[in-house]
């Protein structure tokens, strides 16, 4: 019973980190590159995802690869608008988000050229 008792302590600091680790694991994200209808590379794109059950929103500008990423997203349903001066806007409605996802959004996330 003495032996039970020392180890009490490390038991319930397990199970409180684990519960921990859970808890904060719970996200997804979306990266990937801006294309224009040609394939080409956007540079400076802004990436926007709203997510549709609480109205949150986070942007990023694609960086000097036109790679953009937003990382530990909350578990949900998001749409996504890719602007960039001189071409339409992109928009894809109702993404889901799972736990530990990571859709990646490139080749099919081309801003189309207005001109």
């Amino acid at each position: 019973m003495f032996a039970s008792r020392r180890f009490l302590p490390y038991v319930l600091a397990l199970l409180l980190v684990t519960a921990v680790l859970s808890w904060a694991g719970i996200t997804g994200s979306i990266s990937g590159v801006v294309n224009d209808s040609s394939g080409a590379v956007v540079p400076g794109a802004t990436v926007s995802v709203t997510n549709t059950q609480t109205g949150i929103k986070a942007s990023v500008n694609t960086d000097g690869k036109c790679f953009y990423s937003l990382p530990t997203l909350a578990v949900g349903t998001y749409d996504v608008e890719i602007i960039q001066t001189g071409f339409k806007m992109y928009r894809k409605t109702r993404l889901v988000i799972d736990a530990n996802s990571a859709p990646a959004r490139g080749r099919n996330a081309r801003g189309g050229d207005d001109q």
